[in-house]
C-alpha cells in the first residue's frame, strides 16, 4: 500500500545518500510507477540524481520532462531541473541549457534555497565560458559565490572566486 511504498522510497533515498546511488535505479524506477503521487514524484526526483551520477543524461532529461508534466512542486522540481540544465550542457546543447537553467532561477524561491541558486549560477558561468560570454561568465560566478556564502557553503562560494580568477587569467 501507499506506506509500504512510501517507506521504501525513503529507505532507498537513505541508501541513495549512503553512496551508491545507482544501486537503488531499480527500486526507484518500481516506486515511480506507484498510484501515491507523494511517492512518484520523490521517486522520479531521486532518479533524476541517480541517472545523473550515472551519466545517463537522456533518461535525465526524460525523468524531468515527466516531472514537469505531472505538475511537480518547485521544490523537486528545482533541483531536478538544474541536473536536466547540466546535462543539456554535458550534452552540447548549451542554449537550452541556458534557457532551462534561467527558468529555474525565476521558480526558486531564492531566500529559501540560496545553495540552489549558487548551483545555478555556477552552471551558467560555466555555460557562458564556454561559449566565451566572460563577462557574462564572471558575473554569474559572482552571483553565485554570494548565494553559497548566504547558504554558509564556503567551500563552493571559495570555489567560485577561483572560477573568477581562472577567467582573468585566460
Amino acid at each position: 500500500g501507499k506506506l509500504r511504498d512510501r517507506t521504501k522510497l525513503l529507505s532507498a533515498r537513505a541508501r541513495m545518500r549512503q553512496g551508491n546511488p545507482g544501486g537503488q535505479q531499480a527500486e526507484l524506477e518500481a516506486l515511480a510507477a506507484s498510484a501515491d503521487k507523494w511517492t512518484e514524484v520523490r521517486a522520479r526526483a531521486a532518479l533524476v540524481n541517480v541517472y545523473a551520477a550515472t551519466h545517463d543524461y537522456e533518461r535525465v532529461l526524460r525523468t524531468f520532462e515527466a516531472l514537469k508534466e505531472s505538475r511537480t512542486p518547485n521544490e523537486f522540481l528545482v533541483p531536478a531541473g538544474s541536473a536536466a540544465a547540466l546535462s543539456l550542457l554535458r550534452l552540447g546543447k548549451i542554449s537550452e541549457a541556458e534557457k532551462l537553467s534561467r527558468d529555474m532561477l525565476r521558480r526558486l524561491d531564492k531566500k529559501e534555497s540560496p545553495g540552489q541558486e549558487g548551483e545555478l549560477r555556477r552552471l551558467l558561468a560555466r555555460l557562458y565560458a564556454q561559449c566565451g560570454r566572460l563577462a557574462d561568465a564572471v558575473t554569474e560566478a559572482q552571483l553565485a559565490a554570494k548565494s553559497f556564502e548566504k547558504a554558509g557553503d564556503l567551500y563552493h562560494a571559495a570555489t567560485a572566486y577561483g572560477f573568477i580568477g581562472d577567467l582573468y587569467r585566460e
